[in-house]
């Protein structure tokens, strides 16, 4: 590898290795440099839409995500960073397709159930169907942690609800 630094395939093996014995940084160095000298594979594909995530670059994601098999999206539990993606770029209902089509079989819905209640509290505005979703996430999360901070946040929207009722109320009234 010293000897011929600039070919793809080397870079990735060397990635690979570098994975095996969890030198994750390292690794995803050679992986970019294995991107970079042209090599084409889905790990560097996903690995490539991971660090584009990680980056805030969401067209990058779609596009890499997007020409992956579904399964290797859902084996590495990226759905909800897909969906994520998918309504930053104003694509809601495809977002929520993603995320809905996905709950089943998912390792942990939870996380699914929060990405859709996420979209629809914080993109759609929907508080009554953000707080059902949030009650599908505190229902299959298996974290205490978790649970508590879901609770809290249904009840936050919900007192919301309460305080938009009161001043509709007080408005027409």
């Amino acid at each position: 590898l010293k000897k011929a630094p600039d070919i793809a395939f080397l870079q990735y093996q060397k990635a690979r290795t570098l994975y095996h014995e969890k030198a994750v940084a390292e690794g995803n160095t050679a992986f970019a440099k294995a991107s970079e000298l042209g090599m084409k594979s889905p790990e560097l594909t996903l690995i490539h839409g991971v660090v584009s995530y990680a980056q805030g670059d969401c067209a990058v994601v779609i596009d890499d995500f997007g020409s992956l098999d579904r399964s290797w999206l859902s084996k590495f539990e990226l759905i909800p960073s897909l969906s994520e993606c998918k309504a930053q770029q104003g694509e809601f209902d495809k977002a929520m397709s993603y995320a809905e089509d996905n709950l089943k079989g998912f390792p942990h819905p939870s996380d699914i159930w929060l990405e859709i209640a996420h979209i629809q509290e914080s993109y759609r505005f929907d508080s009554k169907n953000a707080i059902m979703a949030y009650e599908s996430a505190l229902k299959s999360a298996t974290q205490m942690e978790m649970k508590d901070w879901i609770a809290r946040k249904i009840q936050f929207l919900k007192s919301k609800q309460t305080v938009s009722v009161l001043e509709n109320q007080h408005v027409s009234g």
